[in-house]
């Protein structure tokens, strides 16, 4: 059975509302953020490649709307002149009907030309979306840099790594404008990470210009205790030079000179008012002179006092073996009497021979084991 015509100036109505929906959705596309965005002329790159098709795609959608355009104009017109009811409805249908030059009938063409156009604002969306992400980084980069140059300025510093992010964020702003598809998120992540070290050098420096009277205060003290560990290693140098002889020789000390001159530095660094980070770099610098100076300082003690240590040992174990042979037939020993008075002799005269002494005693315990 024969399917019946459709009532002809019904389906050019639904035609022409059909092609009036598309044309106005093109219209408004048109005049979207998105689609103004692409029509800059310095575009280039990847953004310009992409937008030239989409471009060309939209010339086509005009070019294709204004043929069925054109031809329902045309049928509207003669439907004016001529009822198309009746015994004309076949043939005006078929004309109304008809394929356009790439084989669609009028409504097919009209649904993929909605299609074609519902996937051009995607990828424009796409594109504007990339650019809205890309600028909110931006932005933010530029906030953090408006941020740490006040900062910096404030410690009255040039710090490289804001100038570098500066410098990236500019060029980024450029791209933004010409190729926006190039911004990668690798690219945008990046701009956070040199913001982020710009941040964190500002807040380094922040905390080192606070700290730097704390550790002024430091080592002030770390002063007055090395001329305090100067003059200790003084005596002790001097009562180990005196009292212990033999093989032993006391490590000498620094000139005296060498402590004048971190003294010195040390009330250089405390008129410097003006330039904080020179005052940091000049007290660090000192720092270092005066660690080594007390380390060296100490292992000078250490060697000598472990000389005057092992003497008092040597006593206290001479001591204890008197007091051992007191109570055997070692008494009356004459030998071995005149043996604890030899190392007695030469644990408590100056200068003592360590190593006679604890040979004396060497043989004190083998006669006290006999």
């Amino acid at each position: 059975m024969r399917r019946p015509l459709p009532e002809p100036l019904d389906l050019l109505a639904r035609f022409e509302r059909d092609l009036a929906a598309l044309k106005a959705e093109l219209v408004e596309s048109e005049t979207s953020a998105s689609y103004l965005m692409l029509l800059n002329e310095n575009l280039s790159g990847e953004t310009l490649r992409q937008a030239g098709g989409a471009a060309e795609a939209a010339r086509d959608l005009w070019i294709r709307v204004g043929e069925i355009d054109q031809r329902l104009a045309n049928l509207r017109e003669r439907a004016d002149q001529k009822d198309p009811r009746g015994k004309h409805a076949a043939q005006f249908v078929e004309d109304l009907i008809a394929p356009l030059r790439e084989g669609l009938t009028p409504e097919a063409a009209i649904e993929a030309m909605g299609d074609q156009h519902a996937s051009l604002c995607r990828w424009a969306e796409e594109v504007h979306t990339i650019w809205t992400q890309a600028l909110a980084t931006i932005d933010a980069a530029r906030h953090d840099l408006v941020d740490v140059t006040t900062r910096a300025e404030q410690l009255g510093i040039t710090e490289p790594r804001v100038q570098q992010c500066r410098d990236r964020m500019e060029q980024l702003e450029s791209i933004l404008v010409t190729d926006p598809l190039s911004l990668t998120s690798e690219v945008l992540i990046e701009l956070e990470q040199l913001a982020g070290d710009a941040i964190a050098s500002i807040d380094r420096l922040e905390s080192d210009q606070q700290d730097l009277d704390t550790d002024y205060q430091a080592a002030a003290r770390q002063q007055v205790e090395l001329q305090s560990l100067y003059r200790r290693a003084e005596i002790i140098r001097k009562e180990a030079t005196v009292k212990i002889g033999g093989a032993f020789a006391a490590s000498v000390l620094p000139a005296p000179r060498l402590l004048a001159e971190i003294a010195s530095q040390f009330g250089e660094i405390g008129q410097h008012h003006t330039d904080w980070q020179q005052k940091r770099f000049m007290l660090e610098r000192w720092q270092q002179l005066a660690a080594r100076l007390q380390r060296q300082l100490e292992r000078i003690n250490q060697h000598n006092e472990a000389a005057l240590q092992r003497r008092e040992e040597l006593r206290g174990r001479l001591m204890a073996y008197r007091a051992k042979s007191s109570n055997s037939s070692l008494v009356e020993d004459q030998e071995f009497a005149s043996l604890v008075q030899q190392a007695r002799h030469e644990l408590y005269t100056a200068p003592t021979d360590l190593d006679l002494a604890e040979q004396y005693l060497a043989e004190i315990a083998e006669r006290l084991t006999l």
